[in-house]
């Protein structure tokens, strides 16, 4: 009777074994995900993401002035897939490099990778300065050879005052655009192109203008100018303010600088934001024959001429 028992349990674990080995089993499948979803690269010190693309296939940067001889990027992609080249690699950024994602089925993908790397910027201008006066927006005068910006508020209120002013591209202004200042006195903006070259603007409200220049013998408005001692001479400009501190008139030859005192004065408004000065004086006896000088009007640093 045992031995019934055991052939038949035998029999069934035999049939048992012989069923699992007919089931069909589940084939593998490998994943064909292969795609890049982040690209990064250090550029200027900066960690930058690319912009990825995934219909063009193309990874893409906008930078300036970077060093893309020897970059290692650092990279994300689809689980199980494998990348070529690897991102433990340095390469040389400065042509277009391409990138092969193979899915883990052995599918690939190929992602270019294009950096714009434009040169740094080295302009740095200002190229518009306009302020509100009186409820009226004036454009200042903007003289790029000597750094000078200059603008005619008249009597008006200067003391807070806050500009409109556009530089060149990439460049950066200190200080900056609509900030308020009192233009009572100079005010020095700095320049910084991209690549860090800097200028210094002064920026001067009302400032000196020397218009003219007449002798009895007539009116001149070009220099250089015949003078002769102890002629009378009447110079005329804008904001030519005598009771300023510091406020100087004098012949020059270039070499020489000869003080002239101011007997009288006379001003009057030619419009509501200038003030035109009649400045009346006469040639001392020690001032040489010339046909070289040149009628200066300075005060503090600033310095104009008859033009």
């Amino acid at each position: 009777m045992k031995r019934i028992i055991t052939s038949l349990g035998l029999l069934i674990l035999i049939l048992i074994s012989c069923s699992k080995e007919d089931e069909p089993k589940e084939p593998i499948v490998l994943s064909g995900q292969n795609s890049i979803t982040s690209f990064k690269l250090t550029l200027n010190n900066e960690v930058v993401s690319g912009n990825i693309d995934q219909n063009a296939k193309t990874i893409s940067f906008n930078v300036a002035g970077a060093d893309l001889n020897s970059l290692k990027p650092t990279v994300q992609y689809s689980d199980k897939a494998r990348l070529s080249p690897s991102e433990s690699e340095a390469q040389n950024f400065n042509n277009e490099v391409s990138y092969t994602v193979f899915a883990e089925n052995g599918d690939p993908n190929v992602y270019r990778v294009i950096i714009d790397n434009r040169p740094l910027g080295i302009e740095n201008k200002i190229l518009s300065f306009s302020i509100i006066v009186n409820n009226e927006t004036i454009e200042a005068v903007i003289d790029h050879d000597k750094q000078l910006i200059t603008f005619n508020a008249g009597s008006y209120d200067k003391t807070a005052l806050s500009p409109a002013i556009t530089v060149s591209e990439y460049a950066t202004i200190t200080p900056q655009s609509d900030t308020v200042q009192n233009f009572d006195n100079t005010i020095v903006y700095t320049v910084t192109a991209e690549n860090g070259r800097v200028v210094e603007y002064k920026v001067i409200a009302n400032a000196p203008k020397v218009n003219g220049l007449s002798t009895i013998v007539g009116t001149f408005t070009m220099n250089p100018t015949l003078l002769y001692v102890r002629a009378d001479i009447y110079v005329v400009g804008d904001f030519l303010d005598p009771d300023r501190p510091n406020a100087e008139l004098y012949l020059s030859d270039g070499t020489n600088n000869f003080p002239l005192t101011i007997l009288r004065s006379e001003n009057y408004s030619t419009n509501e934001y200038i003030t035109t000065y009649n400045l009346y004086s006469k040639i001392p006896d020690n001032v040489p024959t010339s046909s070289n000088y040149k009628i200066i009007y300075k005060v503090d640093n600033f310095i104009t001429e008859l033009e």
